[in-house]
């Protein structure tokens, strides 16, 4: 059952996560080596990634677009929009006419923006790995469970 005073302890604890991710002072952006990168452009880049490596994601005749980048991050997609501007700006992101709707954009990784992924994802993995040693592997299990559950369900909260 739901404890009340759970909540205010759990809402402290998510803002305080994600401080450690966002804002402008955000130390490790800075650790990785692509200095002028935006957190944000790493975020469309591993956006792109999941994307694409994710079961029932676009395949190969499959493009990633704008709209779909925008549904990944729950943003509008003019907010999306000016990030992919961002990241293809960065050379992050290629960007290129559909191959089926001449309307639309069909959205890619570059080489760089790949090893943006792969150095970030590496870094954040060090970063929680050394936060957490010196956690029981049963605690970091559940924990991981715990925060994926809660991530499936804040992603489709219930209706009502």
């Amino acid at each position: 059952m739901l404890e009340p005073a759970d909540l205010p302890r759990l809402d402290d604890a998510v803002i305080r996560l994600r401080r450690l991710w966002s804002g402008p002072t955000s130390r490790h952006v800075d650790e990785l080596r692509w200095p002028g990168v935006e957190l944000s452009t790493i975020l469309v880049a591993d956006t792109l990634h999941r994307l694409g490596s994710e079961e029932g994601s676009p395949g190969p005749e499959d493009e990633v677009s704008v709209a779909a980048v925008a549904a990944r991050l729950d943003v509008a997609p003019s907010t999306a929009s000016r990030l992919v501007d961002r990241a293809v700006r960065s050379g992050a992101v290629d960007r290129r006419p559909s191959a089926h709707d001449a309307r639309r954009t069909a959205l890619a990784l570059t080489t760089t923006g790949q090893q943006m992924v792969s150095e970030a994802r590496s870094h954040r993995h060090r970063f929680l790995g050394s936060v957490l040693a010196d956690w029981p592997a049963h605690d970091v299990s559940a924990l991981a469970d715990l925060l994926s559950r809660l991530a499936d369900a804040v992603q489709s909260p219930p209706r009502g």
